[in-house]
């Protein structure tokens, strides 16, 4: 089998691309499943099934590691589920988070002492995550575009710029912009939101005055927040909205960086920005035809409260690895399940997330009051952000919230 494992490198150092000389019309290689897209979500479906011996084949658009647009705040509950140490990735360490309305009233308090918060670059977090799943058996091809996915006999043939494969099984975990969502005739989920972010190299002054503090700036974009997630060495900076934000995202990103004095007027224009969708899916969206299952942002996991995704993609990735798996061991009614588990997993507490963020959104200042005083609604904010309550949990034990919700 003409594949290539990644070695023992650092998870930071380039691996060069295969080179694959293939004539189109060969025999497409046989695997017992492809997962498409070596985020968070693909890695965890290509390491379950490798690590039941499975033929998994991983394949990646871009040449490893690669840049993702992502503020990369990996919460206790991403960081309780990844399949090594964070301490094998670079990583920043959180312990106070920020809250702003508007650029105003700016409230600051330390999360529990020993919370294992932490601000990562995603080229990092994802390399790391394609490693864990290579050194359990998984094969990777890098610069493997795919061009298109057909029927194959029982089961499909995904055809690359890389060359042919089959499979009984597809993950398609390509993101939220990727094409398999569209070959395969998936619809798309009904609400998207949208996010613009950039890094920025700050001065030590800069860097200094927001170490180890996530910035959240309430409403600095109409419907949704503006951000600073800080690194080792720069800043990650951006804003989205659940919704239309009625303005240039752009312009309202360059305000924000100029209201936060983090680098000069004549700095902005020379600043590289990337713009992606958050996509939200609801109770029971079709997540699978036959042995195709959606998964991570092409599956619309974001939360409706601040679009975040990672903790999501890791359980995701692992349900549709272990799914297959149990296909393949003979079970292939297993996948019947598929949307009904990402519903019990994820779907049903994204629901209250989605309520929880439509309430603060309709009434920003009564919330920002209500959750950045003293008081048992501050606790309870923080409980949510350390992953010690689900949505569901925090809008029980908030009366007031509820209350507004009813409004």
């Amino acid at each position: 089998m003409n594949s290539r494992v990644l070695t023992a490198a650092p998870v930071w150092t380039s691996v060069p691309a295969p080179e694959l000389e293939r004539d189109a019309l060969a025999e497409p290689e046989p695997f017992d499943a492809i997962v498409v897209g070596a985020g968070p979500a693909g890695c965890m479906a290509a390491r379950s099934l490798a690590l039941e011996g499975h033929q998994v084949l991983l394949l990646e658009r871009e040449a490893l590691p690669r840049y993702k647009a992502c503020g990369g705040g990996l919460s206790p509950k991403s960081v309780a589920r990844l399949p090594f140490p964070v301490e094998d990735i670079p990583h920043h360490r959180i312990t106070h988070v920020s809250f702003r309305l508007r650029g105003t009233m700016p409230v600051t308090w330390p999360l529990p002492k020993g919370t294992p918060f932490y601000s990562v670059m995603r080229s990092d977090l994802d390399y790391a995550l394609v490693r864990s799943a290579v050194v359990v058996g998984a094969y990777l091809r890098e610069q493997a575009e795919v061009t298109a996915v057909y029927q194959h006999g029982d089961g499909h043939l995904v055809q690359t710029n890389a060359g042919q494969f089959r499979a009984p099984y597809v993950v398609a975990a390509d993101g939220a912009t990727g094409p398999l969502r569209r070959l395969l005739g998936f619809r798309y989920p009904p609400q998207r939101g949208v996010a613009i972010e950039c890094e920025l190299t700050v001065s030590p002054e800069v860097l200094e005055r927001y170490a180890g503090t996530l910035v959240f700036d309430v409403e600095a974009v109409k419907g949704g927040y503006a951000w600073i997630f800080p690194k080792a060495d720069h800043l990650s900076v951006g804003a989205g909205s659940m919704h239309r934000p009625g303005t240039s995202l752009r312009q309202r990103l360059w305000s924000f960086i100029l209201e936060n004095d983090l680098v000069p007027e004549a700095d902005l224009e020379e600043l590289h920005t990337y713009v992606h969708p958050l996509p939200l899916s609801n109770l029971g969206d079709p997540c699978r035809k036959g042995g195709v299952l959606l998964a991570g942002d092409a599956a619309g996991l974001a939360d409706g409260l601040a679009g975040e995704g990672i903790c999501y993609a890791l359980d995701n990735g692992d349900l549709a690895g272990r799914l297959i798996a149990e296909a393949l061991q003979g079970n292939p009614a297993a996948l019947d399940r598929y949307d009904a588990e990402l519903d019990r997993m994820v779907r049903r507490d994204q629901r209250y997330a989605r309520v929880i963020g439509d309430i603060v959104r309709r009434f920003p200042d009564t919330c920002y009051r209500l959750f950045t005083g003293i008081g048992e609604e501050r606790r309870t904010l923080t409980a949510l952000l350390v992953g010690q309550l689900a949505f569901a949990e925090f809008l029980m034990n908030l009366p007031v919230l509820r209350t507004l919700g009813q409004m």
